[in-house]
This record gives structure tokens, sequence and C-alpha cells, in this order.
């Protein structure tokens, strides 16, 4: 997954000795150190940014996958003068959005890495259930994310964010081929099969869900006689 530039958030001692939540931009080197820089009141970058490891990122920094909700929605938010600048270097509102939400997202999966299951389906919640509002041709920002998870084990959560996909646009071949991987690897065959119909009805030609279409076949004859695969690999895997 590319690298993307987020806003995350850190308790901070302030000037009367108490902690502030304060607002940093944070983005992912790739030596996998991150670049953070620390974001006035007004959300203006100050200072020099410093790099410190993802495993001390992951102990002292939050995830903000809403921060710019509100403004997308059209409520004035702290988030807008961040977003004018960002469109004075030629990004758009959603552009900032997307780049943060993915980079909340990769944050979620350096925690599964580190073994905080629970952090980590905290931040995919978060994301899962974002009220922003998204269009049609958003759907490939949950759709990543669900590619991300099937390959890291995680095909339940997988499979929410392709439903979630599914919600912005129903006539994506690839999306419900994806949604049937999922749902073989949780171990639901027959729901994989209602998938993979859905796939081929929109695109007959389609040759990877033929060929899993296949797979399947082959499998329910041979069955009885050998041990059940665990996992749908295509050729190029």
């Amino acid at each position: 997954m590319q690298t993307n530039k987020g806003i995350f958030s850190a308790k901070v001692r302030g000037e009367s000795g108490t902690s502030v939540k304060t607002y940093f931009s944070a983005a992912e080197l790739p030596d996998g150190r991150m670049e953070v820089q620390k974001l006035s009141n007004t959300l203006v970058p100050v200072g020099k940014a410093h790099v410190i490891s993802r495993e001390d990122f992951s102990v002292k920094f939050e995830p903000e996958p809403e921060f710019f909700v509100q403004s997308l929605a059209g409520k004035e938010s702290d988030a807008d003068s961040y977003l004018a600048l960002a469109m004075t270097r030629g990004e758009s509102a959603q552009e900032v959005n997307e780049s943060n939400i993915l980079a909340s997202f990769k944050h979620g999966l350096a925690l599964l890495e580190q073994g905080q299951k629970d952090k980590a389906a905290k931040v995919f919640e978060r994301i899962l259930h974002l009220e922003a509002p998204f269009q049609a041709e958003h759907k490939h920002l949950f759709n990543t994310c669900g590619i991300s998870l099937r390959k890291n084990g995680q095909s339940g959560r997988a499979l929410d964010f392709y439903r979630r996909a599914a919600k912005l646009v129903n006539d994506d071949e690839n999306l419900f081929h994806n949604m049937a991987r999922a749902c073989f690897d949780k171990g639901d065959v027959a729901s994989a099969r209602i998938f993979l119909r859905k796939s081929l009805d929109i695109n007959p030609d389609l040759d990877v869900s033929k060929k899993f279409m296949r797979f399947l076949d082959r499998r329910d004859k041979r069955r009885k006689s050998i041990q059940e695969p665990k996992f749908y690999r295509t050729p190029y895997e």
C-alpha cells in the first residue's frame, strides 16, 4: 500500500502542566519509520519534523480518520484551515481525506502486526463507520482496505469493508469476486458461490471469477476423497 500523509494526535504537556490533545501530520518513510510534524492551534505545521520508529509511533499517537468529515459535509470545522493550505498545494479536499483515512488504516495494520489486535480492531471500526459523504468513485478506498485485510488473515473484517464498498456501487464484478474470496477463506463456500454468480452476472467473461467457480465445482466433486484446501489462490499469486 502506498505511503499516505495523515492526521494523528498525541497528549502533550502544556504550559500549565496538564496534558493537552495536540495534532500532528505524519507519513511513513520508505524505511518504515514515521516522519512527524506538530500542527499549531490553527493546524499550520510548526517547528521541524522529526523521525521516530513505527513502534514508538504506535505507542504515542492515535489516528484521526474522522478529522475531515465535518469539512467535507459542508460544516464549519477546525480542519478547514488545513484543507485550505492543502488546496494551495494543488490537493483537493477529497484527496486529503482519502490520504488521511488510508494513513489511519495503515496504522491499524501496523498495530495488527505488532500483536495489538484490540487496538487495531478499534481503528478499523472507526474507519468502517465513517459518515463522510462518500460517492461511488470512492469504492476503491474500502476495497483497498479489504484486500489488505484479507492478505493479513482478516477475512471477516475484509468482508465488512467490501460490503461498505458495495453500498457505494452494486455493479463492480471485481468487488464481488473479492467478496467471494473472503467468504471462501472464512469457510463459507455457499456465500462464495453467491458472490461469484453476481460477479459473473455483471461480466460473464471475467476470467478470475470463471476460474474460481470451476475450482469450486472441482472441489465439490472431489471433496470426499481429498483434503479440502484452506485457501483459494489465483495463478498470479
